[in-house]
């Protein structure tokens, strides 16, 4: 298993799990299957659970460039966005990435998995109209959560302005 995996095998949710020491090619790996995502022009949700990640600037600014050169497919295909993050130095990278990368989609950071849940099912996920395509708590709580204490979760989802 590769350090940053996607899983769409729940479609309309894909889970991404960030799972150890990133390296170079888990970062092009990662970031050609973002690129599988668009590719099948159908709107989804994300959810990623970050347990142990040693980030790279260079692999930060590789996500942040890929990010702000797919603003607008990112906008047309994604729902809503949820982001919890356990830790204090995780959140602080994770404000850094932004501070590099343009996202274009509503978000929530909470350092609490269930308010972020609810958010992304009751919130900007439902508004748009994708809930009835799939996504429910149900779907959520069949994702396992593999966190310890001092990992981060992160849900990402987006729903375009």
């Amino acid at each position: 298993m590769r350090a940053m995996e996607i899983d769409e095998s729940g479609w309309p949710l894909v889970v991404h799990t960030f799972d150890g020491e990133q390296t170079d090619d888990d970062v092009m790996y990662y970031l050609k299957r973002l690129d599988e995502l668009h590719a099948r022009r159908r709107p989804f949700a994300t959810l990623t659970l970050m347990r142990r990640f040693s980030p790279r600037i260079s692999h930060v600014n590789q996500i942040g460039a890929w990010m702000n050169a797919n603003r607008e497919v990112n906008m047309e295909f994604c729902k809503a966005g949820a982001i919890v993050v356990a830790s204090a130095t995780a959140r602080f990278m994770l404000s850094s990435f932004y501070l590099i990368s343009s996202i274009g989609y509503p978000h929530i950071v909470s350092d609490d998995r269930a308010q972020a849940e609810a958010w992304l099912v009751a919130g900007p996920f439902v508004q748009s109209g994708m809930a009835d395509g799939g996504l429910s708590a149900g779907m959520l709580a069949r994702v396992p959560s593999r966190l310890t204490p001092g990992s981060v979760a992160l849900v990402a989802l987006a729903l375009p302005t």
